[in-house]
């Protein structure tokens, strides 16, 4: 076995973390605002934005160091570039001189924003903006750094309530004193997801030509206005409505009638809803009244039943 060499170590440790700087530079480049990037838990290659400025940050700061030490060891090398023949320092080395100048007016062109310096800087920036679209923005700044407890005050939501809606959305670990960051977190989401289950009043009326605040009674049984922030993760694909094999006005019905109705088990649909929080309920009970003590749209509730009947398609199409 040869003996180390720390001049062959330190150029191989130099080209290796500034591959590292390089890459995450990059990605960190396009990436988008701290703001969209935390709200819907962006990933570039299976890391956050915050893991990635993370790698950035230490592999800078180690290529820096490691430079400064790849100096010392081939400081006399390094002179040499800049003395002239007389074997002195001289400014009149052309490399010495133009690299310093292109040096200086690069720096002062980034200061100042000079094009064409500064196209490289509007670049990124419109590569940042392009991620942020009204479905990306966050509808409160920062909201993921909220307690539930602060995030339902500013939405105008009891906290009793969000609660009662996240346990019926599966969600898990949910306290009003934890941040939508955390709740999130401990289910695999993005805090536009735990958002997108409490802010349930302003998707209504988003997409239903009835207010909200008029909407009081049956209103959201009908298909013009099913809109369930996050119903792909319970067997309904986003933004399309079941039509429950065309009934309408489900809320009127009992859970017994809409089970019979669907072709749903009725011991499954309680069992699911016992689940998700709902406690044993009455299979007599109307899923209007069901849904409104849990904190939900009758919509909802029979689309989280219903779903019941869609996985069992999907096991039978699959034998």
């Amino acid at each position: 076995m040869r003996n180390f060499k720390t001049r062959n170590f330190v150029s191989l440790f130099i080209a290796w973390t500034g591959l590292v700087s390089i890459i995450s530079g990059i990605i960190l480049y396009f990436a988008p605002a701290g703001r969209v990037a935390f709200w819907v838990d962006w990933h570039f290659w299976g890391l956050t934005k915050k893991q990635w400025q993370a790698t950035h940050t230490v592999s800078s700061f180690f290529l820096m160091i490691f430079i400064i030490w790849h100096l010392i060891l081939n400081w006399k090398v390094f002179v040499n570039y800049m003395k002239d023949k007389a074997k002195k320092i001289s400014f009149t080395v052309p490399e010495l001189s133009s690299s310093i100048l292109i040096a200086i007016v690069l720096t002062v062109m980034s200061i100042y924003s000079i094009p064409p310096v500064s196209y490289i800087m509007d670049f990124g920036d419109y590569l940042t903006a392009s991620w942020e679209t009204k479905t990306t923005s966050p509808i409160i700044p920062h909201a993921e750094r909220l307690t539930l407890e602060e995030f339902c005050a500013k939405i105008n939501l009891p906290v009793e309530r969000a609660i009662k809606r996240l346990t019926a959305y599966n969600v898990k670990n949910v306290s009003a004193d934890k941040t939508l960051e955390e709740i999130a977190k401990k289910n695999n989401l993005a805090p536009k997801d735990i958002a997108d289950i409490l802010n349930f009043q302003k998707q209504f009326k988003e997409t239903s030509p009835i207010p909200v605040e008029e909407n009081k009674n049956n209103e959201y049984d009908t298909d013009k206005t099913s809109q369930s922030a996050v119903r792909g993760r319970y067997g309904q694909a986003k933004g399309q409505p079941s039509n429950f094999n065309g009934l309408m006005y489900i809320g009127k019905m009992t859970l017994k009638e809409f089970c019979e109705k669907t072709g749903i088990d009725i011991l499954k649909a309680k069992s699911l809803l016992k689940s998700r929080g709902f406690g044993d309920v009455d299979e007599n009970a109307v899923l209007r009244d069901i849904a409104r003590e849990n904190g939900l749209m009758p919509r909802e509730l029979g689309e989280m039943i219903y779903s019941l009947k869609e996985t069992d398609t999907d096991k039978g199409g699959t034998k």
